[in-house]
């Protein structure tokens, strides 16, 4: 059985000292459950010890009653360490790292190996980490939030880092610089993050193949910015940016200069290479990204999307709305980069689908090319409405309403991924062995005040080591239901239809209430979670079916995400099979692989508002 922390922390209000949390991860809790504006003075790092351990304050707030943990020893710069384990959470919490006491601290290379210099390290050869809803600033190293790749060759993936506010972050001085987000995890999300007042760059993706950033938004309020979102390093992946997707994000130089708003693409942008380099190191290319809808504003921006050194790229439907300004004083190889634009490639070195917009000019280290931004020039009023207002403001105005509604629907569609905020998370016995009856029985002795339940392997393993759940009657086709259960999770399991032992079978009864489904979700239900199972040979025309519910109560907010449906029917009239048929409104299907079905791969009935 799993235990909650909060027995132990919900008594404890006021100031805490780390050791408190540390203790409790330390016993192999599951949850440590933070009370309300509690604060945690800490002079060591919160180290996670295991898979699965959650970190968050009780009832999931978002504002000013989540729980703070403060470094306060001038020796610390690593406040969180996610290292080495697998779906691990931490969410709804503030961490302060106290740079503006103990000041920004030069990592020694032996302590940079160990925990990165960073506030919040999230690494390892690992799968499904979370990090929601957390506020982090002050940071006293080079990056406040830092996911690391593990090993190339063993990657950390499906990690998911949405909703946070992070910043201000380091200096706008030589040397005490500071990422918001620095990335190498493949396969991840990182989805609806603010970063305020970054000093080096607010997102750096380091290859991070097959991630999705989208929907974050970037500003330099009062300190210079080098870099909105760079894509320009080679590592750890060998410059493989591929299924690397950055999309409908927004970089605002608002109150402070930013170098290169969006995007530096390619690593010739932030380095001006030797020219006695070998040919192979003079065309270090980066490839396979795409980059596209994303928005540039503000008055204080220099370069704005830039390429040069990439191939097999995409860069289409961005938008520049920014003011760019500055002299180039800093030549590369004894040429001066051109004078800063809102869309500049280098062609020759560029190659792939760019949009009409972008002009060939040569941008090399146009990061440093500039020494001194000239100021922003003031927008004129050409002509008033009756309210005194510019139109063209008026304009904006509007337009910045449809973003914040859009993003306001983005944020309700994504709270599948939430906890609801007035439970806490359940946990279910670890099972060891048994039939459906084991389960069901584990699932329906629960209070009736739960509303969360779960089946998943212990250890969330992926691959063979997830346990199997076979279906062994020769009249059941059906193996798991989750209809009208709201906050339920079906994870790292394998279910096996037994369509190869059994044949084909459909029941009258299932085919009416499951639609002959081997898993059936939905139904007046919301926040349902399956993710990383793999399903096959179901007896009957779908693997997992996801019904909508009644009109009145449609099912909404349902995450599939990073699971292997398939093989499924046969390609002859009457035994074909869909991988996934889907209704369910306000939804994502993420990164699923449907493997040899015979009917349809996804079957979508409307699922108006889903992904």
């Amino acid at each position: 059985m799993g235990f909650r922390a909060s027995d132990r922390l919900m008594g404890l209000t006021g100031v805490l000292l780390f050791c408190a949390i540390v203790s409790l991860l330390l016993k192999t809790e599951d949850e440590v459950v933070l009370c309300p504006k509690a604060v945690f003075r800490i002079s060591g790092p919160v180290v996670f010890t295991r898979n699965g351990q959650k970190l968050y304050t009780k009832g999931l707030p978002t504002g000013t009653d989540r729980a703070m943990i403060q470094v306060v020893d001038p020796l610390l710069i690593t406040a969180v360490v996610m290292v080495g384990f697998s779906d691990l959470e931490l969410k709804s919490v503030v961490i302060d790292g106290n740079c503006r006491r103990f000041g920004y601290s030069h990592v020694h290379p032996s302590n940079l190996a160990q925990n990165g210099g960073a506030l919040i390290l999230a690494r390892g050869s690992t799968s499904g980490m979370t990090i929601r809803n957390v506020k982090s600033f002050d940071n006293r190293g080079w990056s406040a939030l830092h996911a690391r790749e593990g090993t190339p060759e063993s990657p950390c993936s499906g990690m998911l880092l949405q909703d946070n506010d992070i910043g201000p972050a380091g200096e706008s001085k030589d040397d005490m610089w500071s990422d918001g987000i620095s990335f190498a995890c493949t396969n991840s999300i990182v989805r609806n993050n603010t970063i305020t007042d970054a000093t080096d760059v607010g997102i750096v993706v380091f290859c991070a193949p097959g991630t999705v950033f989208e929907d974050n938004v970037i500003r330099a309020k009062k300190s210079q910015l080098l870099g909105g979102i760079a894509m320009v390093d080679p590592f750890p992946y060998n410059k493989n940016y591929t299924g690397t997707v950055v999309r409908r994000n927004v970089i605002d130089a608002q109150g402070a200069s930013i170098k290169i708003g969006f995007l530096s693409m390619g690593a010739r942008l932030w380095f001006c290479l030797d020219s006695n380099l070998s040919a192979e190191e003079q065309e270090p290319y980066l490839y396979g990204a795409v980059v596209t809808s994303n928005i540039l504003r503000g008055k204080y921006m220099q370069y704005g999307y830039a390429a040069d050194g990439v191939q097999d790229w995409r860069a289409t439907e961005n938008l520049d709305e920014a003011h760019h300004s500055g002299i180039p004083t800093m030549a590369c190889n004894g040429l001066f980069p051109a004078s800063p634009k809102g869309f500049q490639f280098y062609k020759q070195r560029s190659k792939g689908v760019f949009q009409e917009e972008f002009e060939d000019s040569y941008v090399s280290s146009a990061v440093k090319a500039i020494a001194k931004a000239a100021p922003a020039i003031p927008e004129l009023c050409t002509q008033q409405g009756s309210d005194g207002v510019c139109d063209a403001d008026t304009r904006k105005v509007a337009e910045h309403q449809v973003e914040a509604n859009y993003r306001e629907a983005i944020a309700r569609s994504d709270a599948a991924l939430n906890v609801p905020k007035d439970i806490e998370t359940s946990l279910v016995t670890c099972i060891p062995s048994g039939d459906h009856r084991t389960i069901q029985h584990a699932l329906e002795t629960q209070s009736s005040a739960v509303l969360c339940a779960k089946i998943y392997t212990q250890g969330f393993p992926v691959g063979e080591k997830r346990a199997k759940l076979y279906v062994s009657s020769r009249t059941l086709d059906t193996a798991i239901v989750l209809v009208d259960r709201s906050h339920v999770e079906l994870r790292n399991v394998i279910v096996d239809g037994g369509r190869q032992i059994y044949g084909q079978y459909v029941s009258t009864l299932h085919m009416a209430n499951y639609r002959g489904a081997l898993i059936v979700a939905g139904g007046s239900s919301e926040n349902q979670l399956i993710h990383q199972i793999k399903a096959f040979d179901p007896r009957g025309p779908v693997t997992l079916h996801v019904q909508e519910g009644p009109a009145h109560d449609r099912c909404s907010k349902t995450l599939v995400a990073y699971s292997e449906f398939g093989p499924a029917g046969k390609p002859r009239k009457g035994r074909r099979s869909n991988g996934i048929s889907f209704a369910c409104t306000n939804s994502l299907v993420h990164k699923c692989i449907i493997k040899d079905a015979s009917g349809v791969g996804i079957g979508i009935f409307g699922a108006p508002g889903s992904t």
